[in-house]
């Protein structure tokens, strides 16, 4: 038991301390959990402390976890919210034994997106029951799904409002967009200041962003924020 942890810790001073996830092992590498952390080592060290009290800190299920850990392993991440779309993907996946209550439990945040309407929204629900939605999740809490979408709305500036939004409603044309578009965080279809091709388009792009397509993502908006940053154009930009 000694020789295990002593060889556990030793292996996490070589973690790096940014942000990423971690998979607790079993022996045949078998993934026991996955947790994502915005300094990797600091996290990880922390479930092998001598002396730590994880029953009271972290609970049963927990210390009963580290007592089967074998290896631990990491993945770095671009960013916190990098890290929160990959562990919610990756625990979907792989379904590791201690993270089954977020696998199985409806009572988990998910990510939707209305597809199918004309103007899709980006939404927070805790009933993945509509199939006419696109879902991504389970997530870890809703505070951190909140904080991805307050960073990806400011990347796809997709709407977060109820409205029933068409675009063949000529009165959009006098409707007064929320504070969101004042702020460039919302492109305001309601008030009809984005066409309808134009806006799918940003929500095929946030999908393939949430499919792990994101390097082929960024990479397109980042060469049309500049394209538009050279003609100076700054509102595009």
């Amino acid at each position: 038991q000694k020789d295990r942890l002593d060889v556990i810790r030793e292996r996490v001073k070589s973690f790096p301390t940014g942000p990423g996830l971690y998979f607790m092992k079993a022996p045949g590498d078998v993934v026991l959990y996955i947790g994502k952390a915005k300094n990797v080592r600091a996290r990880v060290a922390g479930y092998f402390q001598p002396g730590s009290d994880l029953m009271t800190s972290r609970g049963p299920k927990i210390l009963e976890m580290v007592h089967k850990v074998e290896t631990v392993d990491y993945l770095e991440a671009k960013s916190e919210v990098d890290a929160i779309l990959q562990e919610a993907r990756l625990i979907k996946d792989i379904r590791p034994a201690y993270n089954t209550a977020l696998v199985d439990s409806k009572t988990f945040p998910y990510m939707e997106i209305t597809t199918r309407e004309q103007f899709p929204g980006v939404y927070i629900t805790r009933n993945p029951t509509n199939a006419r939605s696109r879902l991504f999740g389970p997530f870890t809490g809703a505070r951190d799904l909140r904080a991805v979408l307050v960073v990806l709305q400011k990347i796809f500036k997709f709407r977060t409002c109820n409205l029933d939004i068409r675009q063949d409603d000529d009165k959009r044309r006098f409707f007064r967009p929320c504070i969101l578009y004042s702020i460039k965080q919302c492109t305001a279809p309601c008030a009809a200041r984005i066409e309808r091709k134009e806006y799918r388009k940003l929500i095929n792009d946030l999908v393939k962003f949430l499919q792990s397509k994101r390097s082929t993502v960024l990479r397109t908006l980042k060469k049309q924020m500049d394209t538009a940053a050279v003609a100076r154009d700054y509102e595009a930009a």
